[in-house]
């Protein structure tokens, strides 16, 4: 089982992955913004432990979990 350090960094690491549009600005600045200042992650924490308590792996988990966030 993967450390809460090892999964937290997966969800980060592929948050920061996404490229999102140049334009429209109103609508991308607001959702790069968020991605990118960090937090707590608690959402998709629960969406990978939750998926792991069900024998999805990780890398299955991390789309969902992100969409949470």
């Amino acid at each position: 089982m993967k450390e809460y350090t090892q999964r937290l960094e997966a969800i980060e690491n592929y948050l920061l992955q996404w490229d999102f549009p140049l334009q429209p600005k109103t609508l991308y600045d607001p959702i790069r913004y968020f991605v990118r200042i960090g937090g707590k992650r608690i959402r998709p924490l629960f969406t990978v432990l939750s998926g792991e308590l069900f024998g999805v792996t990780m890398a299955e988990a991390l789309p969902g979990a992100a969409a949470l966030e």
